[in-house]
């Protein structure tokens, strides 16, 4: 928002009134809930590129929880504890499940799910989040049991993980169902490996960015948070991702776009881009704007 002053012409303004007095203005352009077109001076927009710790962690982490080596329901292993974390491979099972044939102990005997956490101190105080993407590398998939699970990103409870630079089985039951995408990706999507797959964040995903340590939580959506059991067969699924222990350019990253703090939006609207435009008093002492730059 700092004014500037040139003396000379406008870029594209050569049909145009000219003027010697020009002030560069950034503004905040969005459609409220109300459909109606807002706008609010603001700053130019920022952005960032976070990852994950890899292990040792300092500040961050990314790691799958799982419940196995049981024999359940379907509804018995998707509301059960974890039995085992791990966050120090080099692949995070995004989803996966199983099941086993073995009477009398017949049931589901695996279910796995994944965390990724982002350090979000190099971002302003209370950014307005314009967009935000989550993007995951493909490790490998496989569906032996013809279920094809596909996978969502989700809310974390408050108080879990129980650290954020390490995951505990305890940590199983701390991903929750609201989907911080609005479009899980189908297991025929899922990229081979080394592929990228983006999570496009929805409003309740960039509301939840925040300064702090971003938390999101990775799960089967058709089949894990719908609650709907995959027809039982001696066979086992799974969507691997890389994890930051892969290193370079296939760990998880969190890529953000922003406008510094603090800006309300109200009403709040879904659609938010900064319009940069040249505020100048012509020859003929009339005010006029400019989309673009000065020289």
């Amino acid at each position: 928002g700092a004014e500037r002053y040139m003396q000379g012409i406008l870029i594209g303004a050569s049909s145009m009134a000219k003027g010697n007095l020009a002030v560069v203005e950034n503004r905040l352009h969005y459609i409220g809930t109300d459909g109606k077109e807002y706008y609010i001076q603001g700053t130019p927009i920022g952005s960032a590129t976070l990852y994950p710790d890899a292990h040792p962690e300092t500040t961050s982490v990314d790691a799958d929880v799982q419940r196995t080596d049981v024999a359940e329901t379907w509804a018995q292993i998707i509301a059960g504890a974890g039995t085992l974390a791990n966050d120090y491979a080099t692949a995070i099972d995004c989803t996966r499940f199983g099941y086993i044939e073995a009477p009398p102990q017949s049931g589901w005997d695996d279910l796995g799910r994944g965390f990724v956490l982002f350090d979000g101190s190099i971002l302003p105080s209370n950014p307005v989040v314009t967009s935000a993407e989550l993007v995951l590398y493909s490790a490998t998939k496989y569906d032996g049991g013809g279920w094809l699970p596909n996978v969502n990103i989700y809310n974390v409870f408050a108080n879990y993980p129980a650290s954020n630079i390490a995951i505990v089985a305890g940590d199983f039951i701390g991903i929750g169902t609201t989907p911080y995408c609005d479009n899980p990706i189908a297991y025929a999507d899922w990229n081979i490996i080394d592929g990228a797959n983006t999570f496009t964040l929805n409003a309740a995903g960039r509301a939840m960015i925040t300064s702090g340590i971003i938390k999101i939580g990775i799960r089967n959506a058709n089949y894990d948070v719908a609650g709907v059991e995959p027809s039982p067969s001696h066979n086992s699924a799974y969507v691997r991702c890389w994890s930051a222990e892969k290193g370079g350019t296939l760990r998880p990253k969190l890529i953000i776009n922003y406008v510094p703090g603090p800006y309300s939006l109200n009403p709040p609207g879904n659609i938010a881009v900064v319009e940069t435009r040249i505020h100048y008093v012509a020859t003929n002492w009339y005010e006029m704007y400019l989309q673009g730059a000065l020289v």
